[in-house]
């Protein structure tokens, strides 16, 4: 879970300051303070601040394979959706501290996660959101099948997401 706490203080330098609080599955909490004008910002924490944005994307790319499945773009609706999964699993792994600069760290991210939960479901979703990549490139499925991957996806990025802002204590 991420709490967004704005400190009602002001750094020597009569700053700004909001901090970032993260607790990991450890139970762990770091805080993170964040400069409003975003030049002195500590190094080491961008991590917190990434792994929001990675959400917010995912969430806005869902959003636009929405619209592009509407419009009959089947390509752009399979890479927003593939988009859309990949950023989700991102914000996991960066809030975990893993790796995911590539496509098979996002699949290792993806495997732990379900084996951690148990849940096998994860794999196949996470299946349905490659292919439309794939279909990016090969423009093989058509209407129904772009749809019925798209749920599959926005299914991913739900769980995903309920992981992401689950605390364990």
């Amino acid at each position: 879970m991420v709490l967004y706490v704005q400190v009602a203080t002001f750094d020597r330098f009569s700053t700004a300051i909001t901090l970032y609080i993260m607790w990991f599955r450890d139970c762990s909490l770091v805080a993170s303070p964040l400069y409003s004008d975003h030049t002195m910002q500590p190094r080491g924490y961008r991590f917190v601040q990434e792994t929001l944005a990675y959400q917010e994307r995912s969430h806005a790319y869902l959003a636009k394979a929405r619209e592009q499945l509407a419009a009959e773009d089947f390509e752009q609706a399979s890479e927003k959706a593939w988009g859309a999964a990949a950023l989700m699993v991102k914000a996991v792994a960066d809030a975990r501290g893993v790796d995911h600069r590539a496509h098979n760290h996002l699949t290792d991210v993806v495997e732990t996660i379900a084996d951690e939960t148990g849940d096998d479901n994860l794999r196949d979703l996470f299946d349905a959101a490659s292919a439309l990549h794939v279909n990016f490139y090969e423009n093989r499925f058509r209407a129904r099948g772009v749809r019925r991957r798209l749920r599959k996806v926005e299914e991913f990025v739900e769980i995903m997401g309920r992981i992401l802002n689950s605390h364990p204590c």
